[in-house]
């Protein structure tokens, strides 16, 4: 009797320890599912929403990848999302000297090479004639090039399944500002030419910002079509330029100087900095930017050369 005694509150322990055990994983899930609730609703996000930004979503394994590349023009101001699909074989000018390549080339060809990744934005808004502000990398598992679902790419940042910069914040934000958007909000197009792809740039264009922030464009590196090269890229993207010279002598460095509407034009300085494949320091001076009749100032220096001039040694992805 006494050793059924003890089995018997043996047992019974053991049972009190699993009822514990399953009331403390019950609460402790309650508990993330309130913190979940309480991100979604109260988290402080980073991501205006006043703030258009053109995203390229790359697969993280593009060796003999034929599949599309996704540009989207994500547009909080005009309340869309513009999904392009675009060709990968679309021969496009990789700058640093390597001239002309595939698109589906230029990730492989820095991985190669061991490339600063930090600068890919760039590389990709020269080659595109097109502000990129992020680049995101994700596997055929979290994306399908063929069939897009862009509120499933959304769910699946906020799930930390696809690499990108953007915080918590932000992916938090834009799930939420993609799945309150209408079918008909998010537009898909294929591209297989180029000729279409600039064709098609007018209808991507960054926000009404933009026109009231205007740009001139100073190339003093003495490399011809720099300045031209800079601007059209960023006029493409839907920036007022308006004044593209060469001046010399040479600066040493990129600068972006800011005028008096500095505040204002935030959102502007920060996609041309993005689409300059350098830090570049930026300058509060008025007088400078009103002598060139301008709210910004990009003045190419001598540490652009290397992007415009020969790659000294050749590669090959």
């Amino acid at each position: 009797m006494k050793r059924q005694s003890v089995a018997e509150r043996n047992t019974l322990k053991k049972r009190e320890t699993s009822h514990v055990m399953l009331l403390g994983l019950f609460g402790f899930g309650l508990i993330c599912l309130a913190l979940f609730v309480f991100l979604m609703a109260f988290f402080k996000r980073s991501w205006s929403d006043t703030s258009d930004r053109n995203i390229l979503l790359l697969p993280e394994t593009v060796d003999g990848y034929t599949g599309k590349i996704l540009f989207a023009h994500i547009s909080p101001t005009n309340h869309k999302i513009d999904v392009v699909l675009l060709n990968p074989e679309l021969s496009v000018n990789v700058i640093g000297g390597y001239e002309q390549y595939p698109l589906r080339s230029i990730f492989p060809l820095w991985k190669l090479e061991n490339r600063d990744p930090q600068i890919l934005p760039a590389i990709y808004s020269f080659a595109l004639s097109k502000v990129v502000d992020q680049l995101w990398l994700s596997d055929k598992y979290h994306f399908d090039p063929t069939h897009p679902d862009f509120r499933q790419i959304t769910q699946n940042l906020l799930l930390f399944k696809i690499t990108s910069p953007l915080t918590l914040g932000d992916r938090i934000w834009l799930y939420r500002f993609t799945q309150g958007l209408r079918p008909d909000e998010i537009k898909v197009t294929n591209i297989e030419t180029l000729d279409q792809w600039q064709k098609f740039q007018s209808d991507i264009q960054f926000g009404d910002q933009a026109a009231a922030c205007n740009f001139a464009v100073i190339n003093t590196i003495g490399i011809s079509g720099a300045g031209s090269t800079v601007g059209k890229m960023l006029e493409s993207s839907g920036f007022s330029i308006v004044r593209i010279t060469d001046e010399s002598p040479a600066a040493d460095k990129t600068q972006l100087i800011v005028g008096e509407k500095a505040d204002q034009c935030q959102d502007q300085q920060d996609h041309a900095l993005h689409a300059i494949p350098l830090p570049v320091k930026v300058i509060h001076d008025t007088a400078k930017a009103n002598q060139y009749r301008a709210n910004m100032v990009l003045l190419l220096g001598k540490d652009m050369e290397p992007y415009f001039g020969v790659k000294p040694a050749q590669a090959t992805p």
